[in-house]
């Protein structure tokens, strides 16, 4: 009898089987049913709820578009930045980082650092600590939708 390797990716799992071609076959016919009985029980409703709630955390992570000009210095673009919805919740530099990124401005992380740290002693912004020992900025008043509006 020959020898059978199969590998098979189902939701996120990979397994990889290995053996004579009778018992791969039996094998498999046990782990479809297997999981054609999982996938009953789990709720669908559950299931896409949570992929909507990914969906929509994964949208706020992405800042509103603004106008951005090449003279406007980093400060500016901060205070921009942190006058949208995105600035709605804590911000971590590294969030701020990626969001900046998004829009195709890449800088070092020093350099958007120091800029937080001005605003926050010119008193645009606000830096809080985490229990993680993170900081996480956002703005002192925090935006209204309407207002975002208007400005744009």
């Amino acid at each position: 009898m020959s020898e059978v390797e199969l590998k098979i990716k189902i939701d996120g799992h990979e397994v990889e089987v290995r053996g004579k071609k009778e018992d791969v076959i039996e094998l498999l016919a046990k782990a479809i049913d297997y999981i054609s009985q999982f996938r009953e029980k789990a709720a669908p409703k559950e299931m896409v709820g949570r992929e909507e709630e990914e969906y929509e955390a994964e949208l706020t992570d992405i800042p509103p578009p603004f106008e951005i000009t090449s003279k406007d210095a980093m400060t500016t673009i901060l205070k921009k930045l942190f006058s949208t919805t995105w600035a709605s919740k804590p911000r971590t530099l590294k969030e701020v980082l990626d969001a900046l990124a998004s829009m195709g401005l890449h800088y070092p992380k020093s350099t958007i650092a120091v800029s937080l740290a001005r605003l926050v002693k010119k008193n645009v912004i606000r830096r809080m600590k985490s229990r993680e020992n993170i900081y996480l900025y956002m703005p002192l008043i925090p935006p209204r939708p309407e207002e975002i509006k208007e400005t744009l």
